[in-house]
């Protein structure tokens, strides 16, 4: 009897032992199960963050590329459209020239008739010189292979240097040209650039100016930067036209005080080759007449790295 009762406990102990090792097991296969859930869990987490990472790289690069082949198309819209104008101002002057002469091989004038159109004839030549300039300084400035020499320039030498250049087309209308930019005022930015600047700026100012007027030329340093205004007093310039007025799409034939003609060309040059000098241009009106043309400019290499690496848009006051 006793043995019988020992027996028992001991397949009791032993039942008891074995379940609770059977426990344990389980419990631990239920931890690595817990762990390995968790694991893959945590891997797939990483491959789907990766994979929408990726995603949306790709979409992001995707749509730069696509806005980058709509500014494409519609930046070579703008230049067709910019071109055809040129080309309808280029024919012109010369069809009339042709006309003129052919008039005169055909005995349809006289010499002495011919030296009555000579004046209209001279401003029609002049008006066709500066396109034609104004497209060949455009067509370099889209070469990739033409880069920008930042030098420093004494502004008062070079801007008295248009103003020679200027002096007959000015003396037609009587308009006195002012440079009164003081002879050590310099900038950094290229030379050649800049006087292809401030030619279109003074010449603009010139074709909007009535007769006896002035066109000033001014600078002053302000901290880094050497602010030029180009002043006239002509006919002005309208709020909406300043919003526009350096965008090539929205370029239209212009006329001036003596009915010269210009398609805008001039300016957009301008704003290019500004920003390519780490500088800014714009316009303003100059109460009670005409505008101010405002062109800023860097008097340093650094001023124009910080030009370059600056995300705000700078204005002048």
């Amino acid at each position: 009897m006793k043995q019988q009762k020992k027996i028992l406990l001991n397949t009791t102990i032993y039942n008891k032992k074995k379940n609770e090792i059977l426990f344990f097991i389980v419990i631990l296969s239920i931890l690595v199960a817990l762990v390995f859930a968790s694991l893959l869990l945590k891997q797939k987490n990483k491959l789907n963050r990766i994979l929408k990472e990726k995603n949306t790289l790709v979409s992001k690069q995707k749509e730069q590329a696509e806005n980058k082949r709509n500014d494409l198309q519609q930046s070579n819209e703008h230049k067709s459209k910019l071109l055809s104008i040129i080309a309808h101002d280029l024919k012109t002057p010369i069809n009339n020239l042709q006309g003129l002469l052919q008039m005169l091989e055909s005995g349809i004038i006289s010499y002495e008739e011919l030296a009555e159109h000579l004046p209209s004839v001279q401003q029609k030549v002049d008006t066709l010189y500066g396109t034609i300039d104004n497209l060949l300084n455009w067509t370099f400035s889209q070469l990739n292979n033409i880069s920008t020499q930042p030098t420093t320039v004494q502004i008062s030498k070079i801007t008295q240097t248009v103003f020679n250049f200027l002096q007959p087309i000015a003396e037609e209308k009587k308009i006195e040209l002012v440079n009164q930019i003081s002879a050590p005022t310099y900038a950094f930015c290229d030379a050649n650039q800049f006087e292809i600047i401030v030619r279109n700026l003074v010449s603009n100012a010139i074709k909007f100016s009535p007769e006896n007027s002035k066109v000033i030329v001014e600078a002053k340093i302000e901290k880094k930067h050497v602010h030029i205004n180009i002043i006239d007093f002509g006919i002005g310039i309208s709020p909406a036209t300043m919003d526009v007025l350096f965008s090539p799409q929205n370029q239209i034939s212009t006329y001036g005080t003596k009915g010269e003609k210009g398609v805008g060309l001039g300016l957009i040059i301008c704003k290019e080759f500004a920003h390519n000098n780490g500088g800014e241009i714009f316009a303003s009106a100059n109460n009670p007449t005409g505008k101010i043309m405002r062109l800023l400019l860097p008097t340093n290499i650094y001023c124009i790295k910080d030009s370059f690496n600056t995300k705000q848009k700078r204005y002048l006051k």
